[in-house]
């Protein structure tokens, strides 16, 4: 899937792609079920339209196998990570990583080891 088409997923459907991404495709209808019972009440015909509503959104794809609906992601989680990651950037921070790095600074929400690892991954991409 191009980046440019994924969306933002409500939280009850996010959940869902996370139990994908988690087991690795293709997933069981009624795995993903159960799975969710662990996260959030759900019913079973519940779990099936969050799975239908993923497959309208070309998050995923079913197929009916003997083993029951059988259901895999199309959008991996990396896409989906930089995909919120950016939305998150724009609407919070106006586009500005920079600005939001400095607010996680300011507020102490960083420990030394965390900025020792960003300092890390932008010595790599300097050096690239």
């Amino acid at each position: 899937m191009n980046r440019k088409n994924i969306v933002q997923l409500p939280d009850a459907e996010l959940d869902v792609m996370q139990i994908l991404w988690r087991h690795g495709t293709p997933v069981t209808a009624a795995e993903i079920y159960r799975d969710l019972q662990g996260i959030r009440p759900c019913t079973r015909p519940a779990a099936y339209i969050l799975i239908d509503r993923l497959a309208a959104k070309d998050f995923v794809r079913t197929e009916n196998t003997e083993d029951g609906k059988t259901v895999t992601a199309l959008v991996s989680e990396e896409d989906y990570g930089t995909f919120a990651s950016e939305s998150f950037v724009d609407k919070i921070c106006r586009g500005s990583w920079k600005r939001l790095i400095a607010n996680l600074v300011t507020a102490g929400k960083l420990s030394e080891k965390d900025l020792d690892e960003i300092a890390e991954i932008l010595n790599k991409r300097k050096e690239e």
